[in-house]
């Protein structure tokens, strides 16, 4: 067998010819780790067994590689080569170094299919390794979890292999290509071949090695395939267990080994049964030359006593298929975990073991995990343990399938998965030649079985998938009727379900209303995926703990502690968990408890009763009362007393009569202006509010500065206090960012119209009317700014603002923007903290009285950002410095704010300020939701109170 690699030697090259899918590939089967015998088997079972077999010699460390730009670079003598390697990290892989072509969007080469362009990259893998002696009498095969796009295998100088697909395994028989002594392997990896039209182009994996790549070794007669499924038999309330076993042997002889099957509930043995298998000889079509009989066992065993496996309770069973020939000696064992579970579809209701299957999921990304095996491993493990503590169930695999081993962790953990080939098209070109070309079908086919066959075996998996399963034709039919034959226990993905990415792929778009967030609430139905986990924001993570809670907590009668909890669970009861609460005056605790009581069965709603003692709500004070909701007993993925959820009641709102304060004692106000300025002075206060820019400039509260003009000589925008729409983008302004800055809201100029003022010695008013524009556009806003001076040194600002145009896109806020020129390092509020959250949801914060330092509060400036710094639900804020001195906020109604160092650059304004020449602090007040320009003009009011000394809060 001779490669061909180079393109213009007459034929096509195995990477561009669509004839050639694979050479000397072994067919696909599931994916297997063979043990010596079933002791050693079992020993590892709690272990990952890839790593822990002597039938496996890991091959991830000691490579070198060497980067071609281009293939027409690639010398006629490679596998001659010895110097120019540097080291390489497998799995590793570097990232596509082509870009998507403008002409055909996803694609970064020509659509001429099945062509591909022959100037591509490629990358040379180059290892020795020696075999142990013990692996004398045994067949050796070189096995790739996953490379990218294809790749060619040399051992020893001699072509012993060729494959393609993205992600999905390749298996070499190399037995006849090894010596003694030390190995040498030559991988040549292509960035692209034909089969690359039938990938997603547009979101594709590394290029190489990006999986593990071992050894494996097996004895003359071994298990080559193994299909279980599980049935349940309601008339004997029990479980069928239907496996098919396929054996292969490298002997001419045809004998009849013995297949021994025994299942295993942690030390118990439920059942052990062992059949004789008859061997036949095979059809070399089928493999390669070496196996010469192979056996199939069909067979099946029922099971009482069962616990089906389903993500509240992932109970797994260990199968154990072991070989023996005469005497009982045994060849070769493996282990699969069993599931026991049923996927049902009635009255257009998906069902698990008879009861609805909800999916809350999110995209596993191919990219997310790399490097290190053992590191790989333990991520995946943190990554899925965070998704079930974030009340998550389910990963859509897309676009690439997993390694085998996040399957083996989702069986673990009870995590519900859509695992998707890499099958996609966009093209219509390609469509056409998929629909006329019997070739390009037996390719997409062939990706289909390649998957299905590698992950049978999982509970976990209950959906299969394709992105071609988007496109209605006849070729995509019969692609489905192909997996249907593979498999017809699971769905098809969009074609028999809907499709979970909608969410995914649309609710980040402009298009919807800023303000509907219906996809975030908890699924109806089959459910929907939520987000890409690689891009996952903390924040958002967060709020779906708190959307997707596994109790539901209903407020009967609030204030006399009358509650409803209704059981959300399809299998747990509700006793599962613990539930406290804690009652707040104003921000601090004064009563707490403990519920005992919450039994409640799945789908059950219970009462349940809080007595108060002596406490009454009609004092003035804030009252709110909080469920915490945390595990009562550990489970795989939590441990006792984690959290689960909190959910929170007002049980009475602060009567706030001081904000409606018309006059207080504190002297005469004076009032003074001159060509640029108007200044307000009382006793030991003055502001001073720029009459150009409509700002207030300057305050003063005996010697000390309340706010900051300027940070710095050169330092650009708008000084002072003064209305704006900012305010610091969070996770889910992302779509939004590019259509505020085509509206011009990032650079929004002030021209004042005109300016009214008024003193009669006991309070002051300052009303300025500004017109809000862009460079180049038509004006966009007229604002109204009143200000409201007392006596006291008290400040009130009232702001309204009125679009003048009917078609601008909503704002991403409105309020108050300013500096804090003194060293404010001690930050205090009564509201929601200290997590970050979403202004529009606020549900994954705890109210209550907060502080933290100024640095603590900062923000990124790159987005989307995890950590926007927004703090909602707030009733009051304080800004202080070591001695005391400081400002307060308040407003009628609830507001928010976000803190950050300031001179910090703001993406949404598009603004950097100038060197900070020292400790300063940017605050935004704004309202919370975002806001539509096409209602009537939008308003606030906040009232600003100087603190001279420490105030009791």
């Amino acid at each position: 067998m001779k490669a061909n690699i180079y393109p213009g030697r007459g034929t096509l090259p195995d990477w561009n010819d669509l004839n050639i899918q694979n050479r000397e590939r072994m067919p696909a089967h599931a994916y297997l780790i063979p043990f010596p015998d079933v002791l050693s088997c079992k020993h590892a079972v709690a272990d990952n067994q890839r790593y822990v077999s002597p039938y496996v010699i890991h091959l991830n460390s000691g490579w070198e590689c060497r980067y071609y730009p281009d293939i027409l670079q690639l010398p006629e003598s490679i596998l001659s080569f010895r110097s120019g390697f540097e080291p390489a990290e497998v799995p590793g892989g570097l990232e596509p170094v082509d870009q998507p072509m403008d002409s055909d969007p996803g694609y970064p080469f020509p659509v001429m299919p099945p062509l591909v362009p022959a100037e591509q990259p490629v990358i040379v893998y180059r290892k020795t390794c020696r075999l142990p002696l013990l692996w004398g009498g045994l067949r050796k095969r070189l096995v790739l979890i996953g490379s990218s796009a294809a790749c060619h295998v040399f051992v020893n100088g001699r072509l012993s292999g060729y494959t393609q697909g993205s992600c999905l395994p390749a298996e070499f028989d190399i037995t006849n290509n090894l010596h003694e002594g030390d190995n040498e392997l030559f991988i040549l990896a292509y960035s692209r071949c034909e089969g690359s039209y039938l990938e997603n182009q547009a979101i594709r994996p590394l290029v190489g090695l990006i999986r593990d790549i071992y050894f494996e070794a097996v004895p003359p007669i071994s298990i080559y395939d193994l299909q279980t499924r599980t049935v349940p038999v309601p008339e004997d309330e029990g479980w069928r267990l239907d496996f098919s076993v396929q054996l292969i042997s490298y002997r001419i002889a045809l004998t009849s080994p013995q297949v021994k099957i025994s299942l295993w509930k942690d030390e118990e043995c439920l059942s052990e049964t062992s059949w004789p298998v008859s061997l036949n000889s095979v059809d070399n079509l089928d493999f390669a030359s070496p196996v010469q009989t192979v056996g199939l066992l069909n067979a099946n065993l029922p099971i009482s006593g069962i616990i089906p496996w389903q993500d509240e309770n992932p109970q797994l069973y260990d199968l154990f298929i072991s070989v023996e020939e005469r005497g009982n000696r045994e060849l070769v064992c493996v282990h699969q975990t069993i599931g026991f579970r049923c996927l049902t579809r009635e009255d257009g209701e998906y069902l698990i073991n008879g009861r609805p299957l909800q999916l809350r999921a999110v995209c596993w990304p191919e990219n997310y995990l790399n490097g290190d095996s053992q590191k790989r491993i333990r991520q995946m493990i943190r990554s899925l343990r965070q998704i079930r503590l974030n009340n998550l169930n389910a990963l859509y695999i897309r676009n690439y399938p997993a390694d085998p081993i996040l399957l083996e962790l989702c069986d673990i953990y009870g995590i519900y998965v859509i695992d998707e080939a890499p099958l996609e098209v966009s093209h219509p070109l390609l469509l056409a030649s998929l629909q006329n070309d019997p070739n390009w079908r037996a390719a997409a086919v062939e990706r289909m079985n390649r998957l299905i066959r590698r992950d049978f075996n999982h509970p976990c998996v209950v959906m299969w998938s394709a992105g071609l399963f988007r496109e209605k034709s006849a070729v995509v039919d019969m692609i489905a009727r192909q997996a249907r034959l593979l498999d017809d226990t699971r769905w098809l993905h969009v074609l028999d379900t809907p499709d979970l990415s909608a969410d995914l792929d649309g609710w980040r778009t402009p298009q919807k209303d800023y303000a509907d967030l219906s996809w975030l609430s908890y699924p109806s139905g089959l459910g929907r995926c939520f987000f890409s986990w690689g891009n996952q924001s903390d924040t958002l993570l967060n709020e779906l703990k708190q959307m997707m809670r596994p109790l539901d907590i209903s407020a009967i009668d609030a204030t006399n502690g009358a509650f409803l909890v209704k059981n959300r669970q399809q299998w747990t009861t509700a006793g599962h968990f613990q539930v406290d609460w804690v009652l707040l005056r104003n921000g601090r605790l004064i009563l707490s408890g403990e519920l005992d009581n919450i039994r409640g069965e799945p789908g059950s709603e219970q009462y349940l009763e809080i007595w108060y003692g002596e406490q009454h709500f009609d004092d003035g004070a804030d009252y709110v009362l909080r469920f915490e909701v945390s595990y009562a007993e550990p489970c795989l993925w939590a441990d006792s007393g984690d959290e689960v959820f909190f959910t929170e009641f007002v049980l009475a709102s602060a009567e706030r009569n001081d904000l409606n304060r018309t006059s207080q004692s504190g002297g005469r106000l004076r009032l003074e202006s001159d060509r640029h300025h108007l200044i307000i002075s009382g006793s030991r206060f003055w502001l001073v509010f720029n009459r150009v820019n409509g700002t207030l400039e300057s305050w003063r509260s005996g010697d000390k500065e309340l706010i900051a003009a300027s940070l710095s000589n050169g330092s650009i925008g708008i000084s002072g206090l003064h209305a704006s729409i900012e305010r610091p983008p969070e996770y889910l302004d992302a779509p939004w960012l590019a259509i505020w800055r085509e509206a011009g809201y990032d650079q929004l100029k002030h021209q004042v119209i005109s300016t009214q003022e008024g003193c009669d010695g006991q309070s002051a008013v300052i009303e300025m009317m500004i017109r809000l524009a862009a460079p180049g556009k038509p004006a966009l806003f007229d604002l109204i700014t009143r200000y409201e001076i007392r006596a006291s040194g008290d400040l009130r600002i009232y702001a309204g603002l009125t679009p003048l145009e009917s078609d601008l896109p909503m704002l991403p806020g409105f309020g108050l923007k300013m500096n804090l020129k003194s060293d404010y390092s001690q930050i205090n509020w009564y509201g929601t903290g200290l997590k970050y959250c979403f202004c529009h949801l606020h549900n994954s914060c705890r109210s209550g009285l907060f502080s933290n330092s100024q640095t603590d509060l900062g923000t990124k400036a790159d987005l989307p950002s995890a950590k926007a710094g927004l703090f909602p639900d707030t009733r009051w804020l304080t800004l202080k410095d070591k001695t005391g001195f400081g400002l307060m906020v308040r407003s009628d109604q609830l507001f928010g704010f976000a803190a950050r160092p300031a001179g910090m650059p703001d993406p949404l304004a598009g603004l950097t300020e100038g060197k900070i020449e020292r400790k300063a602090l940017g605050l935004q007040i704004f309202q919370q939701l975002a806001i539509s320009c096409h209602a009537s003009p939008v308003r606030a009011s906040w009232y600003f109170s100087p603190i001279v000394s420490d105030l009791k809060e």
